[in-house]
């Protein structure tokens, strides 16, 4: 014979089981029981990454986050995180997790074996696709200064080198 148990419904607590039986035609019962235990889960309070520390671009170095999670003393998880084992911080690399949201997991396990856990996210932006074309195949060195240049591609960005002034229109 088998039963069931639902530690929920039984609440966190010493519960005692008890089995009872009556064997042949005696009438007779007899019993036995037993304990069961049920532990309480943590709970994890709070968990947030710093609005500061919550979105990278996918070649951005690999940054130390520093928060607690609380009550402190979990694990820290989920792509690009790298646990530093001390409860109150994790590594994350931007390269490892990919583009897109990255969800970080903060576990906390009693020394009952019991968890809880809270999740936040990370946003990871790839880069543009970016393209530049410079008009014709070169310019004497006595044209004068070549205004109303462009070719950068997507509109927005700003053109740097040897001799280029940017306009400042975010075209040319």
């Amino acid at each position: 014979m088998t039963y069931s148990f639902d530690p929920a419904a039984a609440g966190a607590a010493v519960h005692s089981i008890t089995y009872t039986v009556v064997v042949g035609g005696t009438g007779c019962p007899a019993a036995a029981s037993d304990d069961v235990e049920v532990f309480a889960a943590p709970v994890v309070t709070s968990f947030t990454i710093p609005v500061d520390e919550d979105e990278y671009c996918i070649d951005d170095a690999i940054v130390a986050i520093n928060l607690a999670g609380s009550p402190t003393g979990g694990v820290y998880s989920g792509p690009g995180v790298n646990d530093l084992g001390n409860g109150i911080s994790f590594s994350f690399n931007p390269a490892t997790a990919g583009a897109g949201i990255a969800t970080v997991t903060y576990t906390l396990t009693t020394t009952d074996g019991c968890t809880a856990s809270a999740t936040d996210d990370i946003l990871v932006n790839d880069l543009p696709v970016v393209s530049m074309t410079v008009a014709g195949t070169g310019t004497c060195i006595t044209a004068g200064v070549q205004t109303g240049r462009g070719g950068g591609t997507p509109t927005g960005g700003t053109y740097s080198g040897p001799g280029v002034t940017d306009d400042g229109n975010g075209k040319t």
